[in-house]
């Protein structure tokens, strides 16, 4: 499996104004290379190289792996999107092992620059040096800049766990008031995110609102500061849940939720909430951390899994956090029930390796187990 292992460099005040210099060249450089595959509708990368190469290597003196990380970069990113010319904001140099960085003992790398190749120390943390020693491989990585330092994205191979052998599967619901819930009845409130992303939204209004130099330096100090602690919560809560599943000798059982944003309706007033909702989030988070473990993960439908009773299969009624079924008197905490359906359904489906899995089916396994499911039970 693939994982992004964030380094931070200890470059010295020379190295630093080499490294600013070349990530602000390399940001004109891609906005420059992205206009022209804008322009001329090219967005193949091997058309592009033949359109571009030559330009970027005249006009901003770069090496050629470098130019040839730029055009690539633009390339990959217009797969996603081809409605509007991209336009990039933020300064990142795109680097190729061995061609434009590599390795000198384990806390020093060498990277290309505008001004040859520079070695900088690392500042690694257990976690890193772990990581950096299972690496069967290192990929394509990024050098950025975060709030005036400088960080490695480093992308590396890690080596996948069997999986293992599992006696049963515990359901995991995702939601907004309650992050997760899990068939076993384990709990995770989102009580407190409700409230930190509130208190960040009227502040950030407020402050938008004066629009005072003072309020801009508050607002730039703030950037990022929801999304790292989101980001934390997620980290926080998937761990425990791998670690409950290891601890059961389980299988996880998620809603597979890519178009809810499409499928769901929400009133207007809590549309901020519902667009800001991390699920996807949580379940990378959940994904890769089980597959890291050897732990299979199952990915179901979401369909009527809130509003089936998971006692008696009928549906039943939803009435804000609890849930009642009117044929079985069955009640219980809404996302308790759901958990438990989707615990029921993966438990009664046929499960699919990825090894097994053919054509484009491989390519939407989520990493641990692919799963077909079927509600017609219901």
């Amino acid at each position: 499996m693939k994982i992004v292992i964030k380094c931070r460099l200890n470059p010295d005040d020379k190295q630093i104004n080499i490294l600013n210099k070349t990530l602000s060249q390399c940001l004109e450089a891609l906005n420059y290379v992205s206009k022209i595959a804008w322009d001329n509708r090219c967005f193949n990368r091997v058309a592009l190289h033949h359109l571009t190469y030559y330009k970027i290597k005249s006009k901003f003196k770069f090496s050629s792996q470098i130019c040839c990380a730029i055009k690539d970069k633009v390339a990959f990113s217009y797969k996603s999107d081809k409605k509007k010319q991209h336009i990039f904001k933020n300064p990142v140099l795109p680097l190729n092992f061995t061609r434009t960085i590599s390795f000198k003992g384990l806390d020093i790398v060498s990277i290309s620059t505008i001004k040859n190749r520079q070695k900088i120390f690392l500042i690694l943390g257990e976690y890193q040096k772990q990581m950096l020693a299972k690496a069967t491989k290192f990929c394509d990585s990024e050098l950025i800049k975060q709030n005036k330092k400088f960080y490695l994205n480093i992308v590396i191979e890690i080596p996948d766990e069997p999986l293992k052998e599992t006696k049963d599967v515990i359901g995991v619901d995702i939601g907004i008031k309650n992050l997760a819930t899990c068939s076993t009845g384990d709990n995770f409130t989102g009580k407190q995110v409700q409230s930190v992303r509130q208190r960040y939204h009227r502040l950030r209004s407020s402050l938008q609102s004066k629009g005072t130099p003072s309020a801009k330096r508050h607002l730039k100090k703030m950037s990022g500061r929801e999304r790292r602690f989101m980001g934390n919560t997620n980290h926080c809560i998937s761990k425990q849940i791998v670690n409950l599943a290891n601890q059961r000798s389980s299988a996880l059982a998620l809603e597979d939720l890519t178009n809810i944003r499409k499928t769901a309706r929400h009133r207007k007033i809590y549309r901020g909430t519902f667009n800001r909702w991390a699920f996807n989030q949580l379940r990378q988070f959940i994904s890769y951390k089980a597959q890291r473990e050897g732990i299979p993960v199952i990915l179901i439908k979401p369909a009527f899994t809130s509003q089936v009773c998971s006692s008696c299969g009928s549906l039943g009624i939803r009435n804000g956090s609890q849930f009642s079924c009117p044929f079985c008197n069955f009640k219980a905490d809404a996302d308790f029930n759901a958990s438990l359906n989707i615990r029921s359904v993966a438990v009664n489906q046929r499960i699919v390796t990825c090894d097994d899995v053919k054509g484009s089916a491989k390519n939407n396994c989520d990493g641990a187990l692919l799963q077909a499911t079927d509600f017609s039970r219901w």
